[in-house]
């Protein structure tokens, strides 16, 4: 009675999953060091170009006096590129 059965361990069988998904998702991040100081770029970025759009459309007489022009224009820049895209994916 000395052969000896190998009893399955779930604990270390759950550090070998645990350890895969954490190889195989740091291979996919690139940004993964530093997410937080990634995030808040993009966001200062974004908020960046927005403002600078508000004030560039603020300076044209045309669009500072009627900006229902700029709501359809969003809309119909919205329109042409989801088209292009559906298109593109095609």
């Amino acid at each position: 009675m000395d052969s000896k059965k190998s009893i399955p361990n779930p604990l270390k069988d759950f550090e070998t999953v645990i350890r895969d998904v954490h190889t195989q998702i740091s291979k996919e991040q690139h940004s993964a060091k530093y997410p937080l100081t990634f995030s808040l770029l993009a966001t200062l970025g974004i908020a960046a170009v927005i403002y600078g759009f508000e004030e560039v459309v603020g300076t044209v007489p045309l669009l500072g006096d009627k900006p229902i022009l700029i709501f359809f224009g969003g809309l119909f820049l919205l329109l042409i590129t989801g088209r292009l895209y559906s298109r593109l994916q095609e």
